[in-house]
């Protein structure tokens, strides 16, 4: 049974670009964009729109983003073509589904992937250059209320925080043993069981991720996948004789710091970080 409908907006949007654009184009272009969550689970994002001023043949690019500590995450896109002044599509997301947070969705008419004749038209009635990219609408999708919202920024923060803890203890147990030489019976004894468990905790975050179609704290996500996976690799090359390794396994001991300084940065105060420093 499919839940019910998550949000709905419809927004106006103008020809939001550098280069000529007519008075009636203001009033010229809207869309309506529904985010539903479904059983399965799936996520569903359905659009449709109207823009005047467009030929038909134009393609539309629709773009799904949320905005990021410092800036925005795409979610995905989909291409949709204007017929009769109008357009839409369906774009779904198998085992996936959408976070209480706020949505946007931009609709583009870039100039490099349209065909010939539609080329033609927009430099000759619009001015386009063929490099042009145009906002044609925007539409804003708020999901949750603000109390979930908050509740669910302050969920991922603390389990990112615990993948952060779980992957500096790997860390650690690493500076210690590469103290060892990689032919080292002991040394190879400690890669037996260090590698199970760095690949498993890069498993588990890999899996956390890919239940929501996008996640705020993406660039949170791919830090840390990176460094557990550069852990893994680091013992691979010490066995190898790599002398590099002690610089780069420290390095990674640096950037997993400033992770967890970010997180505790925006959790708040008494939230189980550092949040209010």
């Amino acid at each position: 049974m499919r839940s019910a409908l998550l949000a709905l907006l419809v927004a106006t949007g103008a020809l939001a670009s550098a280069g000529p654009a007519r008075a009636e184009d203001d009033a010229a272009a809207s869309v309506t964009v529904a985010l539903e969550n479904l059983d399965g689970p799936r996520a569903r994002m359905s659009v449709e729109g109207r823009v005047s001023y467009l030929p038909d043949g134009a393609l539309l690019h629709i773009s799904l983003q949320v905005d990021g500590p410092l800036r925005p995450v795409e979610a995905g896109f989909f291409r949709v073509t204007v017929q009769g002044g109008r357009y839409g599509g369906v774009h779904e997301w198998k085992d996936q589904t959408f976070a209480p947070v706020v949505y946007r969705t931009e609709v583009q008419l870039v100039m490099e992937v349209q065909n010939p004749a539609v080329k033609r038209f927009l430099a000759r009635e619009l001015g386009y250059p063929g490099d042009h990219i145009a906002v044609v609408s925007v539409a804003q999708n708020v999901l949750g209320t603000e109390e979930e919202r908050s509740a669910f920024m302050v969920e991922t923060l603390r389990t990112l925080r615990e993948f952060q803890q779980r992957a500096a203890a790997l860390h650690g147990e690493l500076v210690e043993k590469i103290q060892l030489a990689g032919d080292d019976p002991a040394f190879t004894a400690f890669e037996e069981g260090f590698t199970p468990r760095a690949r498993s905790l890069h498993e588990a975050l890999k899996t956390l991720k890919l239940t929501r179609v996008v996640w705020v704290d993406a660039a949170v996500f791919s830090a840390l996948e990176h460094r557990i996976f550069q852990l893994e690799w680091s013992v691979h090359k010490h066995k190898q004789g790599d002398r590099s390794v002690p610089s780069k396994v420290a390095a990674a001991g640096d950037h997993l710091r400033r992770v967890l300084d970010d997180i505790d940065d925006r959790l708040p105060a008494g939230a189980g970080g550092g949040g209010g420093r």
